[in-house]
């Protein structure tokens, strides 16, 4: 009984063609591209990721500083506030100040005008009789155009005799731009009596009521007396007005 054969198979060579090789290479080379290309995209997210942060914190640290810059302009501006109230309140102070000197000057200068007044006539440098008008005082009232008068006359020199006399008054000034002079009738309360009787001195005191639209500028006083033996007199006062 013969023995049964195996067959051992041939191997089979298979030969690729030059086609297949050059296909095979550009897959790979494509391959190798794509991972290139993913590695390159994957690290410029990286970057990509470190700049927005970098961004996101810069941009949180500019923010703190811009809150900080309002806060120090707030504080400075609450400074420059308190400091504007301080010069002010300091200049009102100092106004305040040179008003009340210039009033006390007034008030000084006042007063030693009606001692000297009062000195002439208890001692006049001359010894002839006169008499005469001397510091006329005029306040503002409620009403525009409506002031009180208040008007001292003195004897001098003589024996000092009473005496007895009328005084007129009248007001010089500016009307519609034009110079006029307003006549007693037209500006002294009809209230007011301007005669005088006295052997030192005598006060007058009345209202000057003045037109609209008219600006006084001064006051002209007339001392008429009674005895021919003295001479009528006349003095001029620049429109002042005290304050009260």
């Amino acid at each position: 009984m013969s023995k049964p054969q195996i067959k051992v198979p041939q191997p089979v060579l298979f030969l690729q063609s030059q086609e297949a090789q050059r296909r095979r290479l550009v897959w790979q080379l494509v391959l190798a591209l794509l991972i290139a290309a993913l590695l390159v995209g994957v690290g410029y997210g990286l970057a990509n990721r470190q700049q927005v942060l970098a961004y996101v914190n810069g941009e949180e640290t500019l923010r703190g500083q811009v809150r900080q810059l309002e806060r120090a302009l707030k504080e400075a501006q609450q400074e420059l506030v308190l400091h504007q109230t301080a010069v002010e309140v300091s200049q009102q102070a100092q106004n305040r100040i040179r008003q009340e000197l210039r009033n006390h000057h007034a008030q000084v200068t006042e007063l030693e005008a009606t001692v000297d007044f009062y000195k002439s006539i208890m001692s006049p440098e001359s010894g002839e009789q006169r008499l005469r008008a001397d510091n006329l005082t005029l306040t503002a009232t409620d009403s525009p155009q409506v002031y009180n008068m208040a008007l001292m006359l003195g004897q001098f020199g003589g024996e000092h005799a009473a005496v007895q006399g009328q005084v007129t008054i009248s007001v010089k000034g500016l009307l519609d731009g034009e110079a006029v002079t307003l006549e007693q009738s037209e500006v002294m309360d009809k209230a007011l009596s301007t005669r005088f009787s006295f052997r030192y001195f005598q006060e007058l005191r009345g209202r000057i009521v003045l037109p609209d639209g008219f600006e006084p500028q001064q006051v002209l006083v007339q001392v008429v007396p009674d005895s021919r033996h003295l001479k009528n007199t006349d003095y001029s006062f620049d429109w002042s007005i005290k304050e009260s």
